[in-house]
Formats: structure tokens, C-alpha cells, sequence
């Protein structure tokens, strides 16, 4: 998977889907805690998922916060 070639280079992957999307998919590819994949020696990211167009801006959000959360640490 080509996310795992970014992780490899220190490169941390969000990712967010709109609609009736495969959460695990987006999970593995960001290397969100909760994937059933996920590997603590490669940067941790984030999915965020919006039901909606409407929800996006939210998912954007959950996003920018969890960015910021790792920055500060």
C-alpha cells in the first residue's frame, strides 16, 4: 500500500470518508489506532468519517484537532 511507503518516511496520513464508506479501509490507511492493522512503529494518523456533505466541514475539523493535538505534544 502506498501509505505504508509514506509512513516509512516519517510522512503521518489522515484521511476522511464521506458516505457509506469501508471505515477499516480508511483506517489502515492512515494507521489510525483503531484499524485492526495498526502499527506502532509508523506514525499514527486519523480517520474521520461524514455522513453527509453537510458533516464534512466537521470530519475537516476532527481532523485539524487531532493535527494540532500531535503538534503540541
Amino acid at each position: 500500500m502506498w501509505a505504508n511507503g509514506m509512513r516509512a518516511n516519517g510522512i503521518t496520513v489522515y484521511t476522511i470518508g464521506l458516505g457509506a464508506v469501508d471505515q477499516t479501509f480508511f483506517q489502515e490507511v492512515a494507521n489510525d489506532p483503531a484499524s485492526p492493522t495498526y502499527d506502532s512503529t509508523q506514525p499514527t494518523g486519523s480517520a474521520a468519517f461524514a455522513t453527509t456533505t453537510s458533516a464534512i466541514p466537521t470530519a475537516f475539523q476532527d481532523i485539524a484537532n487531532r493535527i494540532l493535538a500531535n503538534v503540541r505534544k
